[in-house]
This record gives structure tokens, sequence and C-alpha cells, in this order.
């Protein structure tokens, strides 16, 4: 099967490394239904049965608040409860201090039974996903 980027909203989902996705935030941010969609895209990543690790690209994205950061942290814990496992890292690109720490922040909120890294690049973030997948399960 091939997969191709597609976009919830303003953000984009480029799945053409499957099953490393690469997720590239709207700079102007979410709307409350753009992000429960984009959750709703994620939990689709955890169906296919499959590891899989996420890159995301927050170099252009306003900080996400505190509710949606909540409501993410939620979902995760929901789809890795249902489907252990299969996520095997979340990659987050970051340009700042301030962007790290929301990931940072992210990190703390999900009991994570995957790795996280930060990088100042997507080559490396996709470097590092390449690595954690080669991994044993």
């Amino acid at each position: 099967m091939e997969f191709v980027a597609t976009w919830v909203g303003g953000t984009r989902i480029d799945e053409g490394l499957w099953p490393i996705a690469i997720v590239t935030p709207s700079p102007t941010g979410f709307s409350q239904g753009d992000f429960l969609q984009f959750c709703d895209r994620v939990a689709q990543f955890h169906e296919r049965g499959q590891r899989f690790c996420l890159v995301v690209d927050l170099r252009l994205t306003p900080v996400i608040s505190a509710d949606e950061r909540r409501i993410l942290a939620e979902e995760l814990e929901r789809d890795l409860e249902k489907h252990p496992g299969q996520l095997c890292g979340i990659a987050s690109v970051v340009s700042d201090n301030v962007q790290r720490g929301v990931a940072i922040v992210l990190t703390w909120l999900v009991r994570r039974p995957y790795a996280t890294a930060a990088f100042p690049t997507i080559e490396a973030a996709v470097d590092w996903a390449r690595r954690k997948l080669a991994e044993n399960p």
C-alpha cells in the first residue's frame, strides 16, 4: 500500500516514509475541530497493526494550549492502551527552547512506553526514527 501526504486543516501529515509519519502542524495553529480531527488521524495509525514513529516539525508552530496538550496526552494514552507496542517513538523537530519545553511537557503528561527525542532538523529526526524502528520490539 502506498501512503501519501494528507491534510487535516492546515496540518500536513506525510506518510511517504511509512512507518514514519512526518507531521507539520499549521503555522496558524489548530482550530478545535482540526485538533480533534488530527487526534483521530493519529489514532488511525495505531489501527494499522504495525510499529511506527512520528516526526513532528514544531519549528513554525505556535505553542499549543494547556487544554490541547491535555487532550493530546489523553488521546495518546487511550491509543497506547488499545494498541501497545506500536508507537515506537516521537521525534520533535524544534528551533528553540520554548518548543523543546512543550515537547518535554507532553512526554511528562503521557505515561509513555515509547522513546522521545528532540532534533534541529527533520533529517536527524527521521534517522533517529529509523533506528528506533530497527530495534527489537
